[in-house]
């Protein structure tokens, strides 16, 4: 009965995001009927973006008189306009910088989009305090002598907009280890067969405890 209780109460946390937010859900409602539809996207490789993104006569242009750039983020926007033929696309967000002693506060985001075959079909230019919302903020304050932590993994670096439920992440490429969860709650891993789910971190220890899942 307790171990019933624990899988309702985690279903709930899940999906109810979702459900009680009537923005998230208006949001989500063409990309969910398009994710029942079954097409599932490729692996995402974040390097093989950036190799097409950095070596685009468009990228070039761009970064033409900045001393450095480098990746801040990848997001993942499905394209929603027509469901019979639903697409995705690839948003590489870069930080420019024209000095390079000064990595804290970038001068440009660029904006590199790239569709799902992989072309490069738009560029945009941000100035640091107008960048959209689900992308790099400029930091407040500097700390003296800041230098960028160095990315280990690319693939981390991964998002989505507008956000979905984790399963419907890995439809369009995401690893299971790399999904994203919001309102604080917790990924986990089913132990079975490695699927993700976003609990409580509360409900994430007791299913971790009695063997339904893990940590990535």
């Amino acid at each position: 009965m307790r171990q019933l209780m624990i899988f309702g109460i985690s279903f709930l946390l899940v999906f109810g995001a979702i459900v009680i937010n009537p923005t998230i859900m208006k949001e989500n409602f063409l990309a969910l009927n398009f994710a029942h539809g079954e097409k599932q996207y490729p692996a995402i490789n974040v390097t093989k973006f950036m190799s097409i993104a950095e070596n685009s006569t468009e990228f070039k242009e761009k970064v033409n008189g900045y001393d450095h750039y480098s990746l801040a983020t990848v997001i993942l926007k499905p394209e929603s306009q027509n469901t019979n033929n639903a697409t995705i696309e690839y948003n590489l967000a870069y930080d420019l910088y024209k000095n390079p002693n000064e990595y804290c506060s970038y001068d440009k985001e660029l904006v590199i989009t790239l569709n799902v075959q992989l072309k490069v079909i738009n560029t945009t230019e941000y100035s640091p305090n107008g960048v959209p919302s689900g992308y790099p903020l400029p930091p407040i304050s500097c700390p003296m002598n800041y230098l960028p932590s160095k990315v280990t993994d690319y693939n981390k670096l991964v998002s989505m907009i507008p956000w979905v439920p984790p399963l419907e992440q890995t439809i369009y490429g995401i690893p299971a280890e790399n999904v994203q969860c919001v309102n604080g709650l917790t990924l986990i891993l089913k132990t079975n067969n490695g699927s993700p789910a976003c609990v409580m971190p509360n409900t994430a220890h007791i299913l971790i405890e009695r063997g339904w899942g893990h940590l990535p």
